[in-house]
């Protein structure tokens, strides 16, 4: 009881962590507003627009936030085996919609047998979903014509291996080591979406008893998620 009630406590911190930076803007454009309106009695609807639609903004991402960690584990009551296979078109379908990633190309490797994992599947796609993402940020700096996402998947007897992979550049050294920390982030002020990867390395780990690590270099990075295996083919018959 005493670990979970530590995971909750550590989720809210994150959550408070992220919702920080928005609160914070949407105070000062409500001090411009002020401001102006006390400087003027008539206030230029040019900065009025703008300062409403930055606050609409914040707003906004205040919700997405929210509704991606409400979401996790929220739609199953329980854990249960799910498709891999299934799993992953799912997320290629939410990925290739959103309009931010029409010009990257996500290539899927899917397996021939319809391999299963145990928990809640809706915090894998949540995880993956949120490393497609970020490779795609990692693009936005990138000159290149052709940008491709890598979401690859093998299986042996006892684990399920799943690879995030682009050729964005790579993380940088000086932060390697901190990117799985709980209040660490490399987007800029005003971004910033999803559940983060202290939060994916929260779940695969206590939800998956699985692992999640990244191997980095100039040409891009690799994240890398094992998890044990607990489909029919683990189980041992007695003779």
């Amino acid at each position: 009881m005493n670990e979970k009630r530590s995971q909750t406590i550590e989720t809210l911190k994150v959550i408070a962590h992220q919702w920080r930076q928005p609160l914070n803007l949407i105070s000062m454009e409500a001090i411009n507003l002020n401001v102006q309106a006390n400087l003027n009695e008539q206030v230029d609807s040019k900065h009025l627009l703008e300062s409403t639609k930055r606050i609409e903004e914040q707003v906004q991402r205040m919700s997405v936030i929210l509704k991606s960690i409400l979401h996790l584990g929220s739609s199953e009551s329980y854990k249960r085996l799910f498709s891999l296979n299934k799993l992953f078109n799912s997320i290629y379908d939410d990925f290739t919609k959103a309009s931010k990633n029409k010009t990257i190309e996500l290539q899927m490797s899917s397996m021939e047998d319809d391999i299963q994992i145990y928990g809640f599947a809706s915090d894998l796609h949540e995880v993956l979903l949120n490393l497609l993402n970020n490779a795609a940020d990692a693009y936005k700096e990138q000159s290149r014509d052709e940008k491709t996402i890598f979401l690859e998947s093998s299986c042996d007897d006892k684990n399920c291996t799943i690879k995030v992979r682009d050729n964005a550049g790579g993380i940088p050294e000086s932060i390697a080591d901190m990117v799985f920390e709980q209040n660490f982030s490399t987007k800029i002020t005003g971004e910033g979406f999803g559940i983060g990867l202290y939060i994916a390395k929260l779940l695969i780990e206590t939800e998956f008893e699985g692992s999640i690590n990244f191997n980095t270099t100039s040409q891009g990075t690799e994240f890398i998620i094992t998890i044990p295996r607990k489909d029919i083919c683990t189980l041992k018959f007695i003779h």
